[in-house]
């Protein structure tokens, strides 16, 4: 993993380009609009495994007495894997309620809970 730091925008892609033209590891990820971001990375070798990591932290959106989380994820070719994992700090019970209900890992350990998804096609 490469260390990150938020930066101007256009310092930031100036530095990206510089590294790449000097044939070094670099990735950039801009703020598009709304909840959409860019995600640029370099060198990505044609049919080798690809792992993007990426942290990111939401308030949870308050609806018919549950909290929710959403993340759209849109991606122009199928992924052949996904994960995605998380906490919260609650004293509540947690209830999943989600398409794939079955497959989200959660364990509880004193008010911290831990969620995890991993798909495989």
């Amino acid at each position: 993993m490469l260390p990150a730091s938020v930066v101007e925008k256009e310092k930031a892609r100036v530095t990206f380009e510089k590294e790449v033209r000097k044939g070094n590891s670099a990735s950039l990820v801009e703020h598009v609009k709304g909840n959409s971001f860019k995600v640029r990375i370099y060198p990505l070798q044609p049919h080798s495994p690809k792992k993007v990591s990426v942290t990111f932290m939401s308030d949870l959106i308050a609806a018919d007495k549950s909290l929710c989380f959403q993340m759209p994820l849109h991606s122009r070719s199928s992924l052949r894997q996904f994960s995605i994992s998380g906490s919260v700090n609650t004293e509540e019970k947690i209830e999943v309620t989600s398409s794939f209900k079955n497959e989200i890992k959660v364990v509880s350990d004193d008010g911290l809970y831990k969620i995890e998804l991993h798909k495989k096609n």
